[in-house]
């Protein structure tokens, strides 16, 4: 007798983006995943917010205008206007309101949207350290291991420098190892290159955080004219 192997159901994948796109109870399909959706809606209440921006609201016919969008929550809207605004009947199909896209890359544009929403807290450096104290979901930023909120990688740098004798911008490494440095003191090498790791990973970090500020500002300039992303 052969014995019956259970098949195992696949674990949901937030990250997947062709999941979670037919709607059995209409029987209609979503060109893109719901969450994408959710986006275009909290990036547009903060460009109406913006009191730089100006949002076109004749491209958002059916949405229900400012104060409509502004005081209400997603999953209200949702329901009331997924059918009209966004389904289609067939895979193929162009809703009343598309995406730029087809393959929205829906992290992006919830981490462009959490930098932006954290640009009061100060520099790039502070906005990050803050982004991973209240981040749960950190498997898409690779960069977050490079964050260390008790090191002030600055003044390290300058304090071993200083001791070194020598200035950042002299400093030469061949296969991880420091040219431009006393060879017979080896603590004094390593100090000196994992302070330089430490530098660029700041750098790196930093870079970062300001890639996804300017690409939330992209993205809310697109909203005021009815485009998302």
């Amino acid at each position: 007798m052969v014995k019956k192997v259970k098949k195992i159901k696949k674990k949901y994948d937030p990250r997947d983006r062709w999941r979670a796109r037919y709607n059995k109870e209409h029987k209609v399909w979503l060109a893109s995943r719901k969450m994408a959706y959710l986006y275009w809606f909290k990036y547009l209440q903060w460009a109406e917010l913006d009191e730089k921006r100006t949002v076109d609201w004749t491209k958002y016919e059916g949405w229900g205008g400012s104060n409509y969008i502004l005081g209400t929550k997603f999953d209200d809207f949702w329901k009331e206007n997924f059918l009209d605004l966004f389904s289609i009947k067939n895979i193929g199909d162009i809703p009343r309101y598309p995406l730029s896209t087809t393959k929205p890359k829906i992290d992006a544009m919830r981490y462009s949207l959490k930098i932006y929403e954290a640009r009061h807290i100060g520099s790039s450096w502070d906005i990050a350290i803050h982004f991973k104290k209240n981040e749960k979901r950190t498997y898409f930023l690779d960069f977050f291991g490079k964050i260390d909120e008790n090191l002030d990688l600055d003044n390290r740098l300058e304090r071993t420098a200083k001791d070194q004798r020598v200035k950042y911008s002299s400093w030469e490494f061949q296969d991880n190892k420091i040219i431009k440095a006393n060879k017979d003191d080896k603590n004094k090498m390593d100090t000196n290159y994992e302070a330089y790791l430490n530098k660029l990973g700041k750098k790196d970090v930093c870079s970062q955080v300001s890639r996804y500020m300017r690409q939330s500002k992209k993205i809310l300039d697109n909203v005021c004219n009815g485009v998302f992303p």
